[in-house]
């Protein structure tokens, strides 16, 4: 695949060994840095733990995990751990994360600075028969102050479809009700056009996934 789009960050989960204590062989640990998040990782047991092997230490300060865009999360628990070694009776760095009502996924800030480990595991507790994990962020700044990279943002609220109105035979009218949909806006102001172009661009293959 093409090298990806790389707003501000690097998830170094991109480029890490992933390796399930389950997993089921029609949704393997590959589908995590799929660009699809129809696309998952699946467990065959509902309290399994994904291993992160980044190769060598790297530094991180955010991590963001998102479920199947169609089925969401289905988890009860969540433990995000790190540690120099493979080894887990008592790692260096250990917290919980939720999910998040805004977005559907979870994040957490882990630290304001760098925690440099190699190893990193995710431990799960699932309300059903296996666990699924769409995408894993680990890295710098996920989700900082966005007016600080020079990018404008807000929430709208936009109408999936027009207007329909119509009237019968005796002068009645009907409105036919409208449907909300929340978005997401930005404005990248110091981009150049042919950056913009390559984000833009509707082909997935090209770019992958977009961290901001």
């Amino acid at each position: 695949m093409p090298d990806r789009i790389r707003m501000f960050t690097t998830n170094h989960v991109d480029s890490a060994t992933l390796t399930g204590e389950s997993t089921n062989a029609f949704y393997p640990t590959s589908n995590i840095n799929d660009h699809r998040t129809t696309k998952e990782w699946r467990s065959t047991s509902a309290s399994p733990y994904l291993t992160i092997d980044f190769g060598t230490a790297k530094n991180v300060t955010d991590f963001v995990i998102a479920p199947h865009s169609r089925d969401g999360f289905k988890l009860s628990t969540l433990t995000l751990k790190a540690n120099s070694s493979d080894s887990w009776g008592s790692p260096a760095f250990s917290t919980t994360v939720t999910s998040s009502s805004d977005f559907g996924l979870g994040y957490k800030k882990l630290s304001t600075t760098d925690l440099s480990y190699r190893y990193w595991r995710i431990e799960l507790t699932s309300a059903l028969s296996y666990a699924g994990i769409s995408n894993i962020f680990l890295g710098k700044d996920a989700l900082d102050d966005p007016f600080e990279r020079n990018v404008d943002y807000k929430w709208t609220f936009v109408n999936q479809e027009n207007f329909k109105s119509v009237s019968n035979r005796y002068g009645q009218k009907f409105i036919d009700q409208i449907n909300f949909q929340k978005a997401l806006n930005f404005k990248f102001s110091h981009l150049s056009k042919a950056d913009m172009e390559t984000i833009l661009d509707d082909d997935p293959d090209k770019h992958g996934k977009g961290y901001i």
